[in-house]
């Protein structure tokens, strides 16, 4: 299974894990208690689908600029150095960082 990320029209998919991990990634960091209570639902429910261009400006903003700016690093800190593929993984996150970007 998988999960995609849709942003402004374009869409990014990946393992439902590895969906998983950044949506609980980015929810943990929000302080809109809302928009991380969606993100949660988003991975509980498993329903794989994160429409970011469908969210409120400001939580759409918000959701971008830390897919852009924070999600490679914070996936470099916490996976482990030990990980299977983990190159191959920070590479495919840094393609959604790249499609939010640009």
């Amino acid at each position: 299974m998988s999960g995609s990320v849709r942003v402004d029209g374009k869409i990014w998919s990946a393992a439902t894990w590895l969906f998983d991990w950044t949506l609980a990634q980015l929810a943990s960091s929000i302080d809109d208690v809302m928009l991380s209570n969606l993100l949660r639902e988003i991975t509980e429910q498993n329903t794989g689908w994160s429409p970011v261009d469908e969210l409120p400006p400001s939580q759409q903003q918000y959701v971008v600029r830390w897919l852009g700016e924070r999600l490679v690093t914070s996936a470099s800190d916490q996976l482990p150095y030990s990980m299977a593929g983990r190159e191959g993984v920070l590479a495919h996150l840094q393609e959604l960082a790249d499609l939010v970007a640009g």
